[in-house]
């Protein structure tokens, strides 16, 4: 950006409420890339404390701060691209692979809104390689294909297998905060599933069946005491929840 240029980034962001979510379904409720955000914001938060409170001894520990930091920005990139529905984003590896460049485009386009004494700062938190920030958001295209450790095969969506990104013991954790940010990304689209059906839409009900096989597939402690002791909440009303409270 230049020097006597207003800083767009952050007033950017603020336009993360006008992409809306699962635009080839049918939705009761619409929902949008800020609303999404904050859900994951919220469950990537929640999966860390459970994590440290519950299971202590499981390693590695992560900062409940930064994994919401990485959360906030975790779909950032949408701004630009919109949200592309899975089905035509992976539709074969060539479209993946091609959207992926796009999204990199997309986040090297939004850092380079910061100041440049900025950049590295916020670049940490978006699935790019810091390296390939420019004074210009016209990066050419074969710049902007690399990405970071964060990244894995240039791309950041929670619709790649959990079990494809690691299940050593001797995890990262730069790693596993990416597996727990896929955990809360499919925690929040399961969710998003249930109040659809519950308010009788059943456009929804092969998304849930699938995601929710996806979660039960995985081994995270945390993922299954968050699917054991808060999932069956979101089937509740109000009163319910509230009844629950008082006894």
């Amino acid at each position: 950006m230049k020097d006597d240029y207003p800083v767009t980034f952050f007033a950017m962001l603020y336009r993360m409420k006008y992409i809306e979510r699962w635009g080839l379904m049918r939705n009761t409720e619409k929902e949008n890339l800020k609303e999404h955000t904050f859900d994951v914001a919220l469950l990537s938060h929640a999966l860390c404390e459970i994590r440290q409170v519950y299971f202590p001894e499981e390693q590695p520990q992560l900062n409940s701060g930064q994994v919401v930091l990485y959360a906030l920005y975790h779909d950032a990139s949408e701004i630009i691209t919109g949200d592309l529905p899975t089905p035509v984003k992976y539709f074969n590896s060539q479209m993946r692979s091609q959207y992926s460049n796009v999204e990199n485009y997309a986040i090297t386009h939004l850092l380079n809104m910061l100041p440049e004494k900025l950049q590295q700062q916020y670049a940490e938190y978006f699935p790019c390689d810091v390296n390939i920030l420019s004074k210009n958001s016209n990066s050419n295209e074969n710049e902007i294909s690399a990405s970071n450790e964060y990244s894995i095969n240039q791309s950041n969506s929670a619709d790649i297998e959990i079990s494809e990104i690691i299940e050593d013991k001797g995890i990262s954790e730069r790693k596993y905060l990416q597996k727990m940010l896929k955990q809360a990304d499919r925690l929040a689209a399961y969710i998003k599933c249930i109040i659809e059906i519950k308010q009788g839409n059943t456009e929804f009900a092969d998304a849930a069946e699938a995601t929710k096989a996806k979660l039960l597939k995985d081994s995270s402690p945390e993922l299954q005491w968050f699917i054991k002791n808060v999932l069956p909440a979101y089937q509740l009303n109000l009163d319910q929840l509230q009844g629950m409270q008082s006894e």
